[in-house]
């Protein structure tokens, strides 16, 4: 092949970051940031990643399961929680509640504590920025250790 003669591959075409994104994206703006260093990747402040730049990669990893429920986390933790939506309740806890006038008191206030114990437990998962997709097993965790309590009170870390 000539010198002269343009190659045939195709030159990757570096893509910077633009500030210009934000006139036609102004919802990036509270995610999406230039990464300092390097010019070729953006920042995403919701998964705290470094990712390659350009408005196709924005849009696409915008729309990933992984940056969704980390927006989840991120917008309960950083809200007022006047929108905070409650997980769905089961039909029998459902039932249960709606004839809490035959629960006995016990049966009220343990079903107060799960209630309080859950919603610490996902405070503990919003405030740390954990992954939602490692609650689950963080759960089973705690309901292993749980089975001895006496354990669970003598752990350090």
């Amino acid at each position: 092949m000539d010198s002269s003669e343009p190659s045939a591959k195709k030159s990757k075409k570096s893509k910077s970051f633009q500030h210009q994104w934000y006139d036609d994206n102004p919802e990036w703006r509270t995610w999406v940031k230039e990464c300092l260093s390097d010019s070729e990747k953006f920042l995403c402040v919701i998964c705290n990643e470094n990712l390659a730049c350009g408005r196709f990669e924005i849009d696409r990893h915008s729309k990933t399961k992984k940056h969704l429920g980390n927006l989840r986390v991120y917008s309960f933790k950083n809200s007022s929680f006047p929108n905070v939506v409650l997980p769905e309740i089961s039909s029998s806890v459902c039932s249960q509640l709606d004839s809490s006038s035959s629960l006995s008191s016990s049966e009220l206030q343990f079903n107060e504590r799960v209630k309080a114990a859950e919603i610490q437990f996902a405070t503990l998962i919003a405030q740390n920025n954990i992954p939602l997709s490692t609650a689950p097993q963080i759960l089973k965790l705690f309901q292993s250790i749980g089975k001895e309590p006496a354990v669970l009170q003598k752990m350090t870390v």
